[in-house]
């Protein structure tokens, strides 16, 4: 082996361990990024006064129904406590269509309001890419407990 082979070997092997490195620390979204390969980014943000529990649902199919997506897609759970923020990513084709299925306000004894967010779509709502955030907030009775989505075109 030549010393520039070997050279060549030793840069690859460092970029290798690097990569594998940020991907263990801040799991696969990270690789995905640092690859370049197209992403939609979901974001959950709790500006309510108390944690929520939430259910997000997608799937790689814009065109499903509502009751069809809840039933067949991929349900991804959050415990988010007052002023938290999650987010997650996913490839654009297996991100076509996205629902916040259930959002519960945990209030007393864990329970209280629930809510539900509008269905987004692929093309319609948002496109590939972009950030779609997530907002859970309530009234100062608590009673009314809402989901609000916004997309940031990227």
């Amino acid at each position: 082996m030549t010393a520039k082979s070997r050279q060549f070997a030793k840069n690859w092997r460092f970029v290798a361990m690097s990569v594998f490195f940020v991907a263990s620390l801040s799991g696969c979204e990270a690789l995905i990024g640092l690859l370049g390969l197209p992403i939609t980014t979901v974001r959950l943000v709790n500006d309510s006064d108390f944690a929520i529990r939430v259910t997000v649902v997608y799937a790689d199919d814009q065109n499903l129904p509502r009751e069809i997506l809840e039933e067949v897609g991929t349900h991804l759970e959050y415990d988010l406590a007052a002023g938290q923020v999650a987010s997650f990513a996913r490839d654009c084709d297996a991100l076509q269509i996205v629902a916040i299925e259930r959002a519960e306000l945990m209030v007393i004894g864990g329970s209280g309001p629930s809510a539900e967010s509008e269905t987004l779509r692929d093309g319609a709502d948002f496109g590939c890419r972009d950030i779609i955030t997530f907002t859970f907030d309530h009234s100062d009775a608590v009673t009314d407990f809402d989901v609000t989505a916004s997309v940031e075109d990227r």
